[in-house]
C-alpha cells in the first residue's frame, strides 16, 4: 500500500471570519456571491474581534461566521497581512489575516456558520439584515441580545 493512499486529511483551517457592512451582507447573501475588493484575493482573519481594532477608517457592523475547512476544499486560503506597513501595534492581530485565493467565492451561503450585528446600525436595516438572514436559514445575532 502506498503511502499516499493512507492519509486522507482535510486541510485545518478552522472557522474565519468577514467584516463587512450591513449593505454589503445583505447583497452577499442575496447574490450568493463574495467579490474580491482588493486584487490578490478575498480577505478573512481568525479574530473574531477583528471590527475592534480601527484601520484606515475601514467601518465594519457585521461579521460573517465562515466554516474555513470546508471553504479550503475547494479554494486555496494563505495567511496575509491587508496592511503590511501600518499599524504595527496591531501586528499580533494582523497575523491572524487570511487570504482566499480567487476573485469570488461562488456558492458563499453553503459556507457560511452565521451573521453576527457587531455594531449598532439603524432599525430598517436591522429588520432588513435579520429577515435576510432568515430567508436564507441562516443563523443571525445581535450583539446587544445575542440572537432573534
Amino acid at each position: 500500500m502506498k503511502f499516499k493512499n493512507i492519509i486522507n486529511e482535510n486541510k485545518q483551517i478552522g472557522i474565519i471570519y468577514h467584516f463587512t457592512t450591513v449593505y454589503n451582507t445583505i447583497n452577499i447573501l442575496q447574490e450568493n456571491i463574495i467579490n474580491a475588493i482588493i486584487t490578490n484575493g478575498i480577505s478573512f482573519t481568525r479574530n473574531p474581534d477583528f471590527y475592534k481594532y480601527p484601520r484606515d477608517g475601514i467601518i465594519t457592523s457585521v461579521k460573517i461566521t465562515v466554516d474555513g475547512n470546508k471553504l479550503s476544499n475547494k479554494y486555496k486560503i494563505k495567511p496575509y497581512n491587508f496592511f503590511p506597513d501600518k499599524y504595527t501595534h496591531y501586528l499580533k492581530f494582523d497575523e491572524d489575516e487570511e487570504l482566499v485565493l480567487t476573485k469570488e467565492i461562488t456558492n458563499f451561503r453553503s459556507y457560511i456558520k452565521n451573521v453576527t450585528l457587531v455594531k449598532e446600525t439603524n432599525a430598517e436595516s436591522l429588520v432588513e439584515l435579520k429577515q435576510t438572514c432568515k430567508n436564507y436559514n441562516i443563523p443571525f445575532y445581535n450583539f446587544k441580545n445575542k440572537g432573534y
